[in-house]
């Protein structure tokens, strides 16, 4: 019966029992044996007996601990804004200075932002600050404060719309240790803050008192 005959398989294509891959032949082997020969042989690493040894970056340290001497040249700052009313005068005072005094003075205007005062003071030995006030005192009125000594209050400078303004910086300066050797400041009472306004004659008056004294104490 031709269905009930038995066929055999080449071995050629007989399988082991458990392995579904065919055998390579030995050539296949050789070339690979031949090809890692070829590769060179890693170096094992060596363990050190030496500890490595941390030292620190002597030019950071160097420029932490670096202090300089205080500049010696008297700074002027008039502080403000020029468009509204009386505020203004601090900034016009100072450029009335800067006409008055010669180059060994120096003489800038800041809006008096307290954080823009703190840099523009850095390292400076005197610093003299014009600004306009608002305690509710009579207008053109002159206040002075010695701000390396005595606390100036905040309320003066309530009508400013910096939240961090002249009052605040110097006393973050004094917590920080960066006020400079002297801080004074001369604060001239205002009436008129409204947008575009003039300064007042009563403050224009004042200002100019203020220019001589601060003349006859760079003088001095």
């Amino acid at each position: 019966n031709v269905c009930s005959a038995r066929f055999s398989v080449p071995k050629s294509r007989q399988f082991h029992r458990g392995s579904r891959r065919r055998a390579r032949p030995p050539s296949f082997q050789k070339a690979r044996n031949r090809k890692n020969s070829t590769r060179p042989a890693i170096p094992a690493r060596k363990k050190s007996a030496v500890k490595p040894i941390f030292v620190p970056d002597t030019t950071v340290l160097k420029e932490k601990v670096k202090t300089s001497a205080p500049d010696k040249t008297p700074l002027i700052i008039g502080a403000g804004n020029p468009w509204r009313g009386d505020d203004a005068i601090g900034r016009e005072t100072a450029r009335r200075l800067a006409e008055k005094t010669n180059d060994s003075t120096r003489v800038i205007e800041l809006s008096g932002e307290g954080t823009e005062l703190m840099q523009a003071w850095e390292g400076a030995g005197l610093v003299i600050v014009i600004d306009a006030v608002a305690s509710g005192s009579a207008p053109g009125t002159i206040f002075r404060f010695d701000a390396s000594t005595e606390k100036i209050p905040a309320r003066f400078f309530s009508y400013s719309s910096h939240a961090f303004g002249l009052a605040e910086a110097i006393e973050l300066a004094r917590t920080l240790g960066r006020l400079p050797e002297r801080l004074l400041v001369f604060g001239i009472e205002g009436s008129e803050f409204a947008h575009g306004a003039p300064v007042s004659e009563p403050v224009r008056d004042a200002a100019e008192q203020v220019i001589v004294e601060i003349c006859d104490l760079i003088a001095g």
